[in-house]
């Protein structure tokens, strides 16, 4: 009886280290760089088959998108899903009072989600992934014609 309570003690033992380690990779857990992880855009990329690539975007990744986007105009890149959950673009610009717009699509030009500004120079879309490892498209859109502007997409995958 004494060794099987001792036995008990040694596995209780061990379960509480296991779960503190893991307790504290889980804290410890850093986002990386991921895919293409700094991307300037580069012209033509306004369709689907000339789509500037971002690569994979695996869960606690991150990455960042420099651009121009001209007077309604659309810039298109490219991404697998990766292990994501979740993706979140956020689009900021600096000149010009034009307005930028997100949307995730898929090849065949279903939109999944969109994020629409208020000329407030940024955006943010905080996007559920429908599929694991496929390829999908961030499409970015100039939605007023009132000048073209610089901008920068930061990307981060859960």
């Amino acid at each position: 009886m004494r060794y099987i309570n001792k036995r008990i003690v040694t596995l209780f033992c061990t379960l509480i280290v296991l779960i503190s380690l893991t307790v504290v990779n889980c804290a410890n857990e850093e986002e990386v760089a991921c895919g293409n992880s700094s991307l300037s855009e580069s012209e033509p990329n306004e369709t689907f088959s000339n789509a500037d690539s971002i690569g994979d975007l695996n869960a606690t990744c991150t990455s960042k998108v420099t651009g121009y986007i001209g007077i309604l105009a659309v810039d298109i890149f490219s991404f697998n899903t990766g292990d994501a959950s979740t993706i979140t673009f956020t689009v900021t610009w600096s000149s010009g009072d034009d307005a930028l717009d997100l949307v995730v699509q898929d090849s065949t030009g279903t939109a999944y989600d969109f994020g629409l500004s208020a000329a407030s120079n940024s955006e943010t879309l905080t996007w559920t992934v429908d599929s694991k490892n496929v390829t999908r498209y961030i499409v970015v859109t100039s939605e007023i014609a009132w000048g073209d502007t610089n901008y920068t997409m930061n990307i981060e995958a859960k």
